[in-house]
C-alpha cells in the first residue's frame, strides 16, 4: 500500500496504518510517482479536497476503481477518458 498526501508528518501514521510507501504531493507529483511503480488498481480517496484526487486519476488503471470516502464542497473534475478507460 502506498499512501498520498500533503507533508511528512503524516507519513508516520499512514506507515502504522500499513503502508510501505508516503508519497508527499507537496514535493513531487503523486501520479507520476505511482505510474513509475506501475500504476494503482484502486485509490481510496479520504479526503474532501476534489483538486487532490483528480491529480490522481492519471496513475488509475484501466478498469480501476476510484472510492472516495471524503466528500468536499467542489465537483470532482474527472475527464470522461478516465471513466472509459481511453
Amino acid at each position: 500500500m502506498v499512501a498520498v498526501g500533503r507533508g511528512e508528518d503524516i507519513a508516520a501514521d499512514a506507515r502504522k496504518l500499513g503502508a510501505h510507501r508516503h508519497i508527499d504531493a507537496n514535493k513531487e507529483n503523486a501520479a507520476d510517482a505511482l505510474n513509475g511503480m506501475g500504476g494503482v488498481k484502486s485509490i481510496l480517496a479520504t479526503t474532501g479536497n476534489s483538486a487532490a484526487i483528480a491529480a490522481l486519476m492519471p496513475a488509475l488503471a484501466p478498469a480501476g476503481r476510484l472510492v472516495v470516502l471524503g466528500v468536499g464542497k467542489d465537483p470532482l473534475p474527472v475527464s470522461t477518458g478516465y471513466l472509459v478507460g481511453a
